[in-house]
């Protein structure tokens, strides 16, 4: 059976950006990423007059909140308004730095990244956001550079290890790209994007069962993920397993039609169909 085309889509975690409730006299934090939740530190404003910093949490929250929405004009407008009360509101600038990312407005996404992490250098959060501005545009040695620097800051944060093996195996270094996934499932076991983009290199590598284990623990986790079953019924096809390959797609099927992704849908629909082909041959 010949092996058919098949669609890129590993993981690549960032920083989404953050919702603030005021509670009690006290910030609640929620940080929202790609298919995660992540802790999140906030980087307080250095201001000494706490009516400004009202103002601007304020003009933060409603950014984010038309952010979320799509409205990205009035997100931009808000997060202007943050940063003219507070100029080092770091937060402020990252989440206008995604709304330009969103609109495939780079440069100024990067700039804004970069004015954040000057008025604070530990800010991991940018440096996450920075290195995926640099993923969109295939700029994978700048991305790298700051997935190494979020390792120099803290060594334990998995999704900068698997964001580093990513950008690796972009560059076809998948020696190195295994060893970070690796690293980062040390670190979090339950780390699903680690096993996922692992399990679609080792597919790359033609190495199927190691592949289909990935994927194992990747539908374990996250048992509604279409392209997890799709791989893995993939790697089961090329291994001739036909029924455990059929059965697979055929969930990953019905998941991408509630997903209303067609694209899948078509990939399913090959690769059963050569599988039927290659059953009436045999």
């Amino acid at each position: 059976m010949k092996q058919g085309r098949i669609a890129i889509r590993p993981c690549y975690i960032y920083m989404k950006r953050t919702i603030l409730l005021i509670a009690s006299g006290s910030l609640v934090i929620t940080a929202l990423t790609q298919g995660s939740i992540l802790p999140h530190r906030q980087t307080r404003p250095r201001i000494r007059h706490y009516s400004k910093l009202g103002s601007a949490l304020n003009y933060l929250e409603t950014g984010n909140f038309y952010a979320e929405q799509g409205k990205h004009k009035k997100a931009i407008a808000n997060y202007n308004r943050a940063i003219e009360k507070t100029p080092h509101y770091v937060d402020a600038y990252r989440s206008r730095g995604l709304v330009y990312t969103e609109q495939e407005k780079y440069d100024l996404a990067i700039a804004d990244f970069n004015t954040a992490i000057n008025f604070n250098p530990r800010y991991v959060d940018a440096y996450f956001n920075r290195g995926y501005a640099y993923v969109l545009q295939e700029k994978h040695d700048l991305a790298i550079a700051d997935d190494n620097k979020i390792i120099e800051l803290d060594s334990n944060n998995a999704y900068a290890y698997s964001n580093r093996g990513y950008s690796y195996a972009q560059q076809q270094k998948y020696d190195l790209a295994i060893a970070d996934f690796n690293r980062a499932i040390e670190i979090n076991a339950n780390h699903a994007n680690a096993y996922y983009n692992r399990g679609y290199y080792y597919l790359i590598l033609n190495e199927y069962n190691l592949s289909i284990s990935n994927f194992t623990t990747v539908i374990k986790l996250d048992p509604n993920n279409a392209d997890a079953y799709f791989y893995r019924g993939d790697a089961n096809a090329k291994l001739e397993n036909y029924d455990l390959a059929k059965a697979d797609l055929e969930i990953a099927k019905r998941l991408s039609i509630a997903q209303k992704d067609s694209e899948r849908i078509k990939e399913i629909d090959r690769i059963l169909k050569e599988i039927s082909s290659s059953e009436k041959s045999s």
